[in-house]
């Protein structure tokens, strides 16, 4: 991604900050609580098979997304925490119209923190039904691109953290 481009999408995301903050919302809050890790979602998920009762258990997991597919007043999510990915479901129904809202403004890779039970799409992925929408931070800069990579060698050995 060329340097005026990156610096034009970080101007954006700063003023999408701005306007959270100018609304109230804290774009940072410290209040989300994770009860399961992704890991651990799936291995008591895919573990037990259609044997988990839908929507009996509730899981609070956070993690940064990835993905968005939206359809209408209902999106599916990719997200990731240190442990994995998965997919999440929003309904604005479910989720309330207020969250739902600051969900639509929300960007590949920030960061949300989510509560639900689970389901099996018709594909037969398990997948979060989420009903609690919550952001837990407005990213700044993009994600690195992975499709281009990093072409000088010299540089991608000196400086690995890159």
């Amino acid at each position: 991604m060329p340097q005026d481009e990156t610096l034009d999408l970080i101007a954006k995301q700063r003023q999408k900050l701005a306007a959270f903050r100018s609304e109230g919302l804290s774009p940072f809050p410290n209040t989300f609580r994770v009860s399961h890790s992704v890991a651990e979602i799936l291995a008591l998920t895919v573990g037990n098979g259609a044997a988990l009762p839908a929507g009996d258990q509730r899981f609070a997991a956070a993690g940064r997304i990835m993905a968005i597919n939206r359809f209408g007043k209902s999106t599916f999510i990719r997200f990731r925490d240190r442990t994995g990915q998965m997919q999440a479901y929003l309904r604005q129904d479910k989720v309330g119209p207020e969250a739902y809202g600051v969900f639509r403004r929300l960007d590949i890779g920030d960061f949300v923190g989510l509560q639900g039970g689970m389901f099996q799409t018709r594909t037969g992925e398990w997948t979060l039904l989420a009903d609690t929408l919550q952001l837990l931070s407005k990213s700044i800069r993009p994600l690195p691109e992975k499709f281009h990579g990093l072409k000088d060698p010299e540089k991608r050995y000196r400086q690995r953290y890159i």
